[in-house]
């Protein structure tokens, strides 16, 4: 955390294990950077969480396990690889519904097209494209994502909301340069907000 902080000030961030200080914020979003050797360290920081975006280095069973206990509220965001890891079968109509259903979450999985689902009827967001597919993206897809459910949308609107966003913003950015992580972090604000 102190890294990310580093390099983005502006994002607030909790020590691995520092569970006390999770009543001061809304949403959590665990996982980018995290690597494999620190997810035994975030375990109890999804487990205390009432709102968890779990991406990246966080998505694996036992952390949405972990992060569904309690009856917290939680958002998925797996690419394809990701989602055959989570669930043992590619991401397809029945697979990514009958998933999200199963495990209670809102899915949000991404690819081209995008799939937003609750177990309920997918919503298909068709504005990203094959400039996402750089390290990092994702992530920013991640922040925005818990920042929209942080500021009043429930789970399902931010995550179609960010999706939407999130690749509007970047199809923007594309026509002027190539699409980086921080390049897409500095356009956003000029498309989601």
């Amino acid at each position: 955390p102190e890294a990310a902080h580093m390099i983005v000030p502006q994002v607030p961030t909790v020590p691995l294990g520092d569970v006390a200080r999770l009543d001061r914020f809304d949403v959590i979003v665990a996982g980018p950077g995290l690597a494999e050797g620190d997810r035994e360290k975030v375990v109890p920081l999804v487990e205390a969480a009432s709102q968890v975006v779990l991406d990246a280095g966080a998505l694996t069973p036992a952390m949405v396990e972990a992060a569904c206990q309690n009856d917290a509220r939680v958002v998925v965001t797996p690419h394809a690889g990701e989602f055959k890891r989570l669930a043992a079968v590619g991401p397809g109509k029945f697979s990514t519904r009958y998933y999200a259903a199963r495990c209670g979450v809102v899915l949000l999985a991404k690819g081209n097209p995008t799939v937003v689902t609750d177990g309920g009827l997918p919503v298909l967001v068709r504005s990203g494209s094959a400039v996402l597919a750089t390290i990092g993206t994702g992530d920013v897809l991640a922040g925005m994502l818990g920042a929209l459910w942080a500021r009043g949308l429930d789970p399902m609107e931010a995550a179609v909301s960010a999706a939407y966003w999130h690749g509007v913003a970047a199809g923007e950015l594309s026509r002027r340069e190539s699409v980086t992580a921080g390049k897409l972090l500095d356009e956003i604000g000029r498309w989601a907000w």
